[in-house]
C-alpha cells in the first residue's frame, strides 16, 4: 500500500527558489520558527489571520540572519490564510494518492504472470520482469530447487488463495498453496 502523502506540510517550491506556503499549518510552523529565531515568545492565537498579524508585530525591526529566514519572512508577508486553500490542497493530495495507488496496482497486475509447469516458470522468470503466480506443494526442497535453478524466491503466500492448478510447479506433486515468486534485481 502506498503511504498517504504528507498533508500537514506541503510546500511548493517555485523556480525562483522562493517558497509558497499552501496550508495554515505551515504558516503556524513558520511563525513559531521565526519567533524562536528572533528570541521572542510565540504568541497565543485563535485564527491563522490573528497569528500572522501578531507575528508581524513581533518581528517588526527584526533583521533576518540569512537567506532562509528572509524567505520565511517573505512567505509570511504574502501568505493569506484561507480555509478553502487547505481544502483544495487536501483534495489535490487525495487525488495524487489515489492515482499513485492505482498506477502501482496496474503495474503490479501487468507484471504478474501465471506458470503451471517448471518449463513455463523458467521461460517467464528469464524473460519477463515481475512476479509469477504458481502452485507449490509446500516442500522446502522444491523451493530450494527453484532458488538454485532460477535465483527466484517465494515472495508471499496470499490469504486469498487461487487454484491455478492441482500440481506443484516444480515437482508435480499435489499442490497445497498458490505462491508469488520473484527475482531480486
Amino acid at each position: 500500500m502506498v503511504p498517504d502523502l504528507a498533508r500537514m506540510s506541503v510546500i511548493i517550491k517555485s523556480q525562483h527558489e522562493t517558497s509558497v506556503m499552501t496550508g495554515n499549518y505551515e504558516m503556524g510552523y513558520a511563525c513559531g520558527l521565526l519567533c524562536k529565531l528572533a528570541g521572542r515568545e510565540v504568541p497565543q492565537w485563535e485564527t491563522p489571520v490573528e497569528l500572522k498579524d501578531r507575528v508581524a508585530e513581533l518581528l517588526t525591526g527584526y533583521e533576518p540572519a540569512n537567506e532562509r529566514e528572509k524567505n520565511v519572512i517573505h512567505m509570511l508577508h504574502y501568505y493569506h490564510p484561507d480555509e478553502t486553500a487547505d481544502e483544495q490542497v487536501k483534495e489535490l493530495l487525495d487525488t495524487i494518492q489515489h492515482d499513485m495507488l492505482e498506477r502501482a496496482r496496474a503495474h503490479r497486475e501487468a507484471h504478474t504472470y501465471v506458470a503451471k509447469n517448471y518449463e513455463e516458470f523458467g521461460e517467464i522468470i528469464n524473460s519477463k520482469p515481475g512476479f509469477i503466480k504458481a502452485m507449490w506443494c509446500g516442500d522446502r526442497a522444491c523451493e530450494d530447487k527453484i532458488k538454485e535453478d532460477f535465483q527466484a524466491t517465494s515472495r508471499c503466500m496470499p490469504f486469498e488463495q487461487e487454484q491455478l492448478s492441482d500440481v506443484c510447479v516444480c515437482c508435480g506433486k499435489p499442490a497445497k498453496k498458490m505462491v508469488y515468486w520473484g527475482r531480486a534485481y
